[in-house]
């Protein structure tokens, strides 16, 4: 993640780098775990405008000699999801920065973000500056277009943008030892990690449980489905107040935010994301269905929203592919609601306020001053099509 002039990862810019681990689970978290910074009128918290400048550079001139990484090629998964391995072997191996261009005022998916020598950059590029490419560097990217990141450059004249984000640092990761090996997955997959026995302490430990976790050096908790309890996982809450970022899938979301007497945290401790708590994912029927109908509400701007399509189907496996707040409860004001069903029954039924949601994200308990949370729907996104698993991993 990102990291203070001290070297030690800091709160805001934690930010910058969850998109890079569900996919690396989530680099969505840490470059992604906030809006696009557009939405702070007047009276926004020092806080809240913290996190949301996390790592923004301003307008700023790439120098010719820099490589642009095509983020919108969406007809291979390497293409979509390599880049993350990429970037991490550029920060922490070569120590050089890659900037995020993201157009904060871009209104679809397909806006563009970047365009140089005509052609025109969609869906988040990245930029490796010139003022840092060196033989180690050019041979590093030679190195990652074999395993099939789309690579334009060196550019024959300097690029300007509105905007960036830095990323000088990436998060380590934390998998839960009850199903953290789903995790591990996207982080080969993405090139993060080599191959499933790969170890790299500065990039992840596994098979972990939240008292081990180390705020000086863990940076994201990871919970693929997992039934957490207040006896089991109480140091979440901490962990979060102190900075640290959360993603949570499948059961383990209403497990963590539940109301439910006797089932998960049951004691209102973890209501990161809701006022007052989830519908139980034992007791509340799945998606719609109508595909058709579901919605994408993030904005286009939005840095976990920087893939092309939607990930409805991803979510349609396992144990619950679908979350909802509990009678008396809401979305907290906070929380960025990103995919919703409309039609989810329990919603229509007035059993829940809703909306029905697929994937959320906001700082936990509404304040801006803890880590960021990010719950995604679905058991284990590789069973889905890849349309739409890509998405959702790149999310």
């Amino acid at each position: 993640m990102r990291m203070a002039e001290n070297g030690k990862t800091t709160g805001g810019d934690r930010f910058l780098l969850a998109v890079m681990v569900a996919l690396a689970m989530v680099l969505a978290l840490s470059v992604a775990g906030t809006a696009s910074g557009e939405d702070m009128p007047a009276g926004t918290s020092s806080a809240e405008t913290a996190v949301k400048s996390a790592g923004k550079t301003g307008e700023i001139t790439f120098p010719a000699g820099s490589y642009i990484v095509d983020m919108g090629d969406t007809f291979s998964d390497d293409a979509q999801l390599k880049p993350y391995g990429l970037i991490y072997d550029l920060v922490l191996n070569a120590k050089v920065p890659v900037y995020w261009v993201i157009n904060g005022s871009k209104t679809s998916q397909t806006g563009v973000d970047l365009t140089y020598n005509g052609r025109n950059y969609i869906s988040g590029p990245f930029v490796i500056s010139g003022d840092d490419v060196d033989y180690n560097v050019r041979s590093m990217l030679f190195k990652w277009r074999g395993y099939g990141v789309r690579i334009d450059g060196p550019t024959d004249t300097a690029v300007t943008v509105a905007d960036s984000r830095k990323i000088s640092s990436v998060p380590r990761v934390v998998l839960d030892k009850q199903n953290g090996d789903i995790a591990k997955k996207y982080l080969v997959k993405s090139g993060i990690l080599r191959n499933e026995n790969a170890s790299d302490d500065r990039v992840y430990k596994e098979k972990a449980t939240p008292a081990d976790l180390d705020s000086s050096c863990d940076d994201i908790y990871v919970m693929p489905h997992a039934e957490p309890t207040t006896a089991t996982h109480s140091p979440l809450a901490s962990f979060n107040k102190g900075g640290g970022y959360i993603w949570a899938g499948c059961h383990a979301v209403s497990y963590l935010e539940s109301n439910t007497k006797g089932k998960g945290v049951d004691d209102g401790s973890m209501f990161f994301l809701s006022t007052n708590g989830l519908l139980i994912g034992d007791k509340h029927k799945g998606a719609s269905g109508v595909s058709g109908a579901y919605q994408v509400a993030g904005a286009a701007s939005d840095p976990i929203m920087q893939f092309v399509g939607n990930t409805f189907a991803a979510h349609a496996n396992g144990a619950e592919e679908i979350y909802m707040p509990a009678p008396g409860s809401a979305w907290r004001a906070t929380t960025r609601v990103l995919e919703t069903d409309p039609n989810q029954w329990q919603v229509l039924a007035g059993m829940s306020p809703g909306p029905a949601v697929f994937m959320a994200v906001g700082p936990g308990y509404g304040d801006y001053g803890n880590g960021m949370v990010m719950y995604e729907a679905g058991h284990e996104f590789k069973k889905t099509p890849t349309p739409t698993a890509t998405p959702y991993e790149r999310s």
